[in-house]
């Protein structure tokens, strides 16, 4: 449904949020495809101005965004492979050394262990960003210190200097480990741009979002996880919950100041 929902301000335009979208978001949206829906199944009881209701709605949820990319855009290289050990990450991202991206966002739990304790591991990461002279974004945890067992979900920020920031995840996913839940969202400042991460399900709640853009993100890069298991349905809904970021909020010009190539 909410896939369906995000489809529906495409109109041959890859799938841009709809005019509604960024008032209601993804949810909202789903919520009046269902409520025309059952206007229009029960079109012969209910009173005129309830059609007339049905026929605005759609006409609403066709219309997508405008476009309005600047030129000039930002070079971004994702890499997506769940459980893979670090040296595929790497070996991947390599790969695109000559494209000279300036931004490599790697998965939710590319790294399963504090950074801070794998010093091997973090020494590697920090000689491919030097060496790629890019700004990586990528998932791990990080341990509180309170007491064994209690850990976050955290967006780590770097580039050749060092860490540029971290944020934790304001919203597991319910009914599952993912750690105790951050209570602030906040950009992070790059060289090129500030940036907002949101992880996974954060983005399914506007409110991150939000926070981050009015606080001065100006491009929001998501570490998050597609479970090879899922169907290539499954895999579509879950990318396409993230195209109503690019609605999300009106402060400013907007949160993607300029187009992204990756």
């Amino acid at each position: 449904m909410v896939s369906f929902a995000l489809f529906v301000g495409d109109s041959g335009h890859g799938y841009r949020p709809g005019l509604v979208h960024p008032y209601l978001g993804a949810y909202g949206v789903s919520f009046l495809v269902v409520f025309a829906c059952v206007l229009f199944s029960r079109i012969q009881e209910i009173p005129l101005c309830n059609r007339i209701i049905a026929v605005l709605v759609c006409i609403l949820l066709y219309f997508p965004l405008p476009k309005k990319y600047p030129v000039n855009p930002v070079k971004v290289v994702a890499i997506q492979n769940e459980d893979a050990p670090l040296e595929d990450y790497i070996t991947a991202t390599r790969k695109w050394r000559f494209h000279h991206p300036a931004f490599v966002v790697w998965p939710k739990y590319a790294l399963p262990e504090d950074i801070r304790r794998v010093y091997t591991d973090g020494n590697k990461i920090m000689q491919m960003v030097r060496d790629m002279k890019t700004v990586l974004v990528f998932g791990t945890r990080t341990d509180t210190g309170n007491r064994q067992g209690d850990w976050r979900n955290i967006a780590l920020v770097v580039n050749p200097l060092g860490e540029l920031g971290r944020v934790y995840k304001n919203r597991p996913v319910p009914l599952f480990q993912e750690g105790i839940p951050g209570s602030h969202a906040y950009p992070i400042s790059t060289p090129l741009e500030t940036i907002g991460t949101p992880i996974c399900f954060d983005n399914d709640f506007e409110e991150i979002d939000r926070k981050m853009v009015a606080k001065g993100a100006q491009l929001l890069l998501a570490p998050s996880m597609y479970e090879a298991s899922w169907s290539r349905e499954e895999h579509l809904q879950h990318a396409l919950q993230f195209r109503s970021v690019l609605a999300r909020p009106r402060t400013g010009d907007g949160c993607w100041r300029r187009p992204v190539q990756g």
